[in-house]
This record gives structure tokens, sequence and C-alpha cells, in this order.
């Protein structure tokens, strides 16, 4: 009884996806490596340019540098006035905005 209801529920499943996964078709290798934005996006197109190459990627050393020491010092300015837990938090996050001092 319980297979009579379950093969035909199984057919029309497999039909219904069979639709679904069948409307792309594009032949194998067509534009192989081609940028393809979604249909309807304005992804690389005049509304939504792609991003320009970042030049100030030889300076993001320097300024990792610049950040660790700042870090570091408040920690040192924590340290020294023996801060712990929450009060320590607090004191480093307003130090490291205020740029170590």
């Amino acid at each position: 009884m319980k297979l009579n209801r379950i093969l035909p529920l199984a057919g029309v499943l497999t039909v219904l996806a069979g639709a679904a996964f069948g409307q792309a078709n594009i032949p194998a290798g067509a534009g192989a490596g081609a940028y393809r934005p979604a249909p309807g996006s304005a992804v690389g197109g005049a509304v939504n340019p792609r991003p320009a190459a970042r030049p100030a990627a030889a300076q993001a050393p320097a300024a990792d540098a610049t950040r660790q020491a700042v870090s570091k010092s408040c920690s040192q300015q924590a340290d020294a006035q023996g801060l712990h837990g929450k009060a320590r938090k607090t004191f480093r996050e307003k130090c490291k905005r205020s740029g170590g001092h």
C-alpha cells in the first residue's frame, strides 16, 4: 500500500528535478575562462564597476608595523598599571584609538 503512494510521488519529483536542472544548456568549453556575471545583475557593468588595483598595498606592511608598535605600547602601559580583565580591555581600546598615548 505504501509503495503505491511513494512511487508516483518519486516519479513526479524526478520529472520536476530534471526540468529544473535541464534549463542550463551551455555547451562544454563555451567561453572557458570568461567572466560571466549572473543574469540581471549589474556586477562588472557601468552601474557597479570592478574595483581598481589598490596602490596602497605597498604601504600595508608599514601600517601593520605601526599598529603592532601601538598595541605593544598599550599592553606595556596596562601591565604597568596592573590592569586585568575588562578594565585592561577597555584601557587598551582607548589607548589604541589615541595612538598609544
